[in-house]
């Protein structure tokens, strides 16, 4: 294979990993049964099992910021989609 077809694989791998990023934060924001949810202001925020404190725009399923599983004040390392 040439380095042109490595690229696009590469590139393939990426974009299709970007868009199940995507999709996992707007399941995660859209799925029907959370322990809780209300809107704040303008964002929708969440309490899902086990624990997990969400923080998100309602209209695009954005997540602004999560906790780590059973600990809602303390921010998980993840990078915001």
């Amino acid at each position: 294979m040439s380095d042109g077809d490595d690229y696009l694989k590469e590139r393939n791998a990426q974009a299709a990993a970007e868009r199940l990023e995507g999709a996992a934060a707007f399941i995660r924001i859209h799925a029907k049964s959370p322990l809780f949810q209300k809107r704040w202001g303008h964002y929708l925020v969440r309490f899902e099992y086990p624990g997990v404190l969400i923080v998100a725009d309602p209209d695009t399923g954005v997540v602004y910021a999560q906790s780590e599983p059973s600990k809602p004040t303390r921010p998980d390392q993840f990078t915001p989609t």
